[in-house]
């Protein structure tokens, strides 16, 4: 056995929960972002904008980032330095009181950081043996779910402000550097990345080299990959950012913020427990998962427009499977991705890179359809 093999779990584990932490945030705090001032109003429960505006903010710099840096030349050790920063600027511009436009920005550094370090770590993992696949997943789920938890709690009748809460959040930038340049260890020289900066990187430049007639080629093979997790993502997004805002129960005792913040943090829960089970559960069929997440999101369509869930604890449970199919979309697609003998071992690199695309392509396509769709479902609510 690898003796770096339980290390670079743990490397990769703690470089997922870093680098999507800020990116979980950012979403978990939407309902506050666009509303600071707001008071609690249970007779209208509709932003003037819905929360996928932030959603977008959040997921068009990372989709930017995802289409060209995979075909750039980079050195792995700056690009981390350069997420590192972004995360850091992000949490500052958020979570400073200086104004709302600030605090939108600092959602797409978030972005622009989350994008940057995904596309970096798992075309890294390539050189590594599937359990990083593994770690990594777990790690972002770990990250949705501890990150939307933790500003849940911190926000809780009023223990701290949205602001207060998304800065002391600033430790998790330092974690990534921890992580990348101290914990990890090269496969075949036993070196951490930090360490292997002098040394000779041809193997490196021999996986980047591909032209670019073949890396498009590639592409078109990797769509039996990229359509179904697109779709999942596409309609688990919708729930999260178009629909989730408008199911509420007047009879809990949480606020409206506050259900929305539960849900965000119970779906999270959803993600991490099935990014976590993939040394239990393998599954190939992913189409099978798109059509599971589509019907989660008609279900919850069905109910604003015409209510039947009972019961805040019922929709909670919905939410939750709804994170347990997305999560398992997500770590079964790259797993089966880097097992395969489809691509070449010097192809994995880019397929890696690049087929995290199909997921920033979901939200960003769920997120445009949300906003209008948000102002139709808001004007039938208020006459019916």
């Amino acid at each position: 056995m690898n003796p770096y093999k339980a290390r670079n779990f743990i490397g990769f584990w703690l470089l997922g929960l870093s680098n999507n932490f800020a990116y979980v945030v950012m979403l978990s705090a939407a309902h506050d972002i666009l509303s600071p001032e707001k008071k609690e109003d249970n007779k209208s429960i509709c932003n003037p904008i819905s929360t996928s505006f932030i959603l977008l903010l959040d997921i068009i710099p990372s989709l930017v980032v995802k289409l060209f840096v995979p075909f750039l030349l980079g050195h792995i050790q700056l690009k981390v330095l350069i997420a590192v920063g972004m995360t850091i600027v992000s949490f500052l511009l958020a979570g400073l009181d200086l104004s709302q436009n600030m605090a939108y920005l600092g959602v797409v550094f978030a972005s622009l950081a989350s994008g940057l370090g995904e596309i970096t770590f798992l075309g890294y993992m390539s050189k590594f043996e599937a359990n990083a696949i593994s770690g990594w997943s777990s790690g972002t789920g770990a990250a949705g779910f501890f990150g939307s938890l933790s500003y849940f709690l911190l926000t809780y009748k009023g223990f701290l402000t949205s602001k207060q809460s998304i800065l002391a959040m600033l430790v998790m930038p330092f974690v990534m550097l921890i992580s990348f340049f101290f914990i990890l260890k090269d496969e075949d020289e036993s070196l951490s990345p930090l360490i292997n900066e002098n040394r000779p990187i041809a193997q490196q430049e021999t996986k980047r080299e591909m032209s670019l007639k073949t890396k498009f080629t590639l592409i078109r093979r990797l769509f039996k990959y990229m359509i179904p997790l697109a779709l999942v993502y596409l309609f688990e997004y919708f729930i999260n950012q178009g629909l989730s805002e408008l199911i509420y129960f007047k009879d809990s005792s949480f606020t409206h913020s506050e259900q929305y913040r539960s849900y965000q943090t119970e779906y999270q829960l959803g993600v991490l427990i099935s990014r976590s089970s993939l040394s239990l559960v393998q599954i190939n069929n992913i189409w099978l998962l798109a059509i599971l997440q589509g019907f989660n999101m008609m279900l919850f369509l069905a109910h604003i427009l015409h209510p039947f869930l009972t019961a805040f604890w019922i929709a909670s449970i919905v939410v939750l499977f709804e994170g347990l199919i997305g999560g398992a979309g997500y770590v079964n697609t790259f797993y089966k991705l880097k097992k395969t003998d489809e691509f070449d071992e010097d192809q994995k690199e880019f397929c890696l890179s690049i087929t995290s695309l199909a997921d920033t392509l979901g939200i960003t396509i769920s997120a445009f359809s949300a906003i209008p769709i948000h102002n139709v479902l808001c004007d039938y609510m208020k006459t019916h």
